[in-house]
């Protein structure tokens, strides 16, 4: 930058739009999005610079998330004035610039995640989204007798007919547009129907709270749907101007602990439970009290002890005594073991282990529909594999083994 006679600048950008087309687009492309919009307001010379789709932004699109997915597959071409299915103030990314923006908002959606209603789900609802190569796949995870599996659930792309946003931090809120025909005025109504009933099964929540603001939320959404309907219809990514239904599913980030030297046993952990087939929970440990703690919670439940509660709990330090073979552990004679497959087994059939570790606890036990739930002696056996299982006492004798889960969980089948 050079200094005037009169001691002002003279011509400050001159000397960097000097510099050869490909330098500038460097110079650009290690700045955030955000930063190169505001340096396109400058003038006209930077603003070129800035939009240069070759030299900027597809290299910023492919060099983030190119080994995650495919950018040039978000690339809706042609679609200059198409307007997103479920925001319909966003156009559809027709340049690398939309696709940047999109992917960028796209990628804290990435990780494993809860339905938030657990009220009326015993089972559970357990979801990990996933880059794909045009999208971002929406799974859930399904146990069933003799295992953990995945189900497509919803899709994220480009059209926009799924969008999603991080609340607060920790809670997605997926917004699904179903197209309808009929009057523009049918799908605003039908998402303030839906808000409405949200209200009801989620109960009264004080402003402040997550609950209120996720209402203000979805109420915004309507009203910016009725506000866009009523300027002029737009070219939906639908293809059409009528109204479209939203459907919200409501999501909490799933915080997955990962084991340490002192925590070795954190984690996602799965085994059978007799006649309601294979479960997943979350191991912690809680330093909280005056002596720590192992922590066992349900991400897929049942029936009787539901998604979200905690099925047992053991002092963190071991007890005294191991190692024993298995079969000489105190307690397993009267028990029958339920491991991971169809059907529990007879404790004889099982192949012979060495528990090293024993910790004394309890485990919970209830009724159908979670009544009288109560807390009963039992322990935790770490075995030499590396696998764990907890046996319940006081009359109930059962034995559960558990393996990690986590591939089931992080990783693709």
């Amino acid at each position: 930058m050079t200094e005037s006679g009169g001691g002002g600048c003279a011509e400050p950008c001159a000397g960097f739009l000097a510099l050869p087309v490909d330098v500038i687009a460097a110079v650009l492309r290690n700045l955030h999005g955000r930063d190169i919009c505001r340096c396109a307001c400058v003038c006209s010379a930077f603003r070129a610079a800035a939009t240069d789709e070759e030299r900027v932004w597809r290299p910023m699109c492919e060099g983030r998330w190119g080994d995650k997915t495919r950018p040039e597959e978000w690339l809706v071409e042609g679609g200059e004035g198409w307007r997103s299915a479920a925001s319909p103030d966003v156009e559809v990314p027709h340049n690398y610039r939309l696709v940047y923006r999109l992917l960028n908002q796209y990628d804290q959606l990435l990780g494993v995640w809860q339905g938030h209603d657990m009220e009326h789900h015993p089972r559970g609802a357990l979801f990990v989204t996933q880059w794909r190569s045009d999208s971002i796949d929406c799974v859930r995870l399904v146990a069933d007798e003799t295992n953990v599996k995945r189900r497509d659930y919803l899709k994220l792309g480009p059209w926009g007919q799924v969008t999603g946003q991080v609340l607060d931090g920790d809670h997605l809120v997926l917004k699904e547009y179903t197209h309808m025909s009929g009057s523009p005025s049918m799908g605003p109504a039908a998402a303030a129907a839906s808000v409405a009933a949200g209200t009801d099964s989620g109960g009264h929540s004080p402003p402040r709270r997550f609950q209120n603001e996720l209402l203000k939320f979805m109420q915004s959404s309507v009203r910016s749907s009725r506000r866009s309907g009523s300027r002029r219809p737009q070219r939906t990514a639908q293809g059409s101007d009528f109204g479209c239904v939203p459907k919200f599913h409501h999501m909490v980030r799933l915080l997955v602990p990962s084991p340490t030297r002192h925590t070795s046993l954190a984690g996602i952990w799965k085994g059978s439970y007799g006649p309601h087939g294979v479960e997943v929970i979350k191991i912690e440990y809680d330093f909280s009290g005056s002596s720590a703690q192992i922590v066992a919670t349900k991400l897929i439940g049942d029936p009787n002890v539901p998604a979200g509660e905690k099925t047992w709990r053991v002092h963190a330090k071991p007890m005294g005594g191991p190692p024993w073979p298995l079969m000489d552990a105190p307690g397993l004679g009267v028990a029958f073991l339920l491991s991971v497959g169809p059907d529990p087994i007879e404790v004889h059939e099982l192949r012979e282990l060495t528990v090293v570790n024993c910790h004394g606890g309890h485990g919970r036990v209830a009724q159908a529909g979670f009544r009288n739930p109560e807390w009963i002696e039992g322990q935790l056996w770490e075995y030499s594999n590396g696998n764990i299982g907890f046996i319940w006492e006081g009359g109930h004798n059962f034995l559960i083994n558990f393996v990690r889960a986590e591939d089931d969980i992080l990783l693709e089948s």
